[in-house]
């Protein structure tokens, strides 16, 4: 993987290198933002200066960088874990929607157990997608334009999520510092709202950005049924061997 953002994404991995690098900046940005926040207002303005040039020192980019290449790229926390226990719009979305679409030319050959084995086995039963949309080279895949689309897009969507980890962790911790305080705090207060009209716009950006994944996703499966049909039978049918299930017979 390499660790210098591109603005041109050709493979997945682009994907999570440029999502690491906005992380890492994004995440720099909520630190200097609560430092200022919760800083003592009876330091000397001379003292602030130099707490915050101590901070931004610590929290340098490149530890930032691979704090945020372990979440993103090992951890996959905006996908494995807040999607996957929180959100759970990936799952639903490949089940119910890639898969269903992907299988709808070749769907009177289907066992009539597929979709209760695929909910159980979902890795498994996505790879017949993925034979035609992943980045290896073969001899059937998608064309690269389709590819690169798809990318830009959920690039996008996964921004919103990271954004939304935040917002929430920040509104978690403005929660815990109000009720600590003995007084209310004005600055806590507007902070507080603040946060929840960033959260409440991030869901519209979210929302533009899944129906904009699913267009292009709609594109792909398009173009595997004009040119790959033969193929993606041939996977369905190993796919239903696997799991002894019978392809082509009601």
């Amino acid at each position: 993987m390499s660790f210098k953002p591109t603005f041109k994404l050709e493979c997945y991995q682009d994907v999570k290198t440029n999502l690491t690098w906005y992380t890492s900046i994004i995440t720099l940005a909520f630190i200097i933002l609560f430092n200022i926040l919760f800083r003592d207002y009876s330091t000397n303005p001379a003292d602030k200066i130099e707490k915050l040039g101590r901070l931004f020192k610590f929290f340098e980019i490149s530890w930032l960088f691979f704090i945020s290449y372990f979440f993103v790229v090992f951890f996959e926390v905006h996908d494995k874990v807040y999607d996957r226990f929180i959100i759970r719009w990936r799952y639903y979305y490949d089940i119910d929607f890639i898969l269903t679409r992907l299988t709808r030319p070749l769907a009177n050959k289907l066992s009539s157990s597929f979709y209760i084995k695929a909910q159980q086995n979902k890795y498994d039963f996505m790879k017949p997608f993925y034979v035609f949309v992943g980045d290896d080279d073969g001899e059937f895949r998608i064309s690269k334009n389709l590819k690169v689309r798809f990318y830009e897009r959920i690039l996008k969507y996964w921004i919103t999520q990271v954004n939304e980890i935040l917002l929430l962790c920040s509104y978690v911790i403005i929660v815990i510092a109000t009720i600590r305080k003995s007084s209310s705090d004005k600055v806590l207060l507007m902070t507080a709202i603040v946060v929840l009209g960033l959260f409440f716009i991030n869901r519209m950006f979210t929302c533009i950005c899944r129906n904009s994944v699913r267009q292009t996703t709609i594109d792909e499966i398009e173009e595997i049924h004009d040119k790959f049909l033969p193929q993606l039978d041939v996977e369905l049918n190993k796919l239903h061997k696997k799991f002894d299930l019978n392809y082509g017979q009601i």
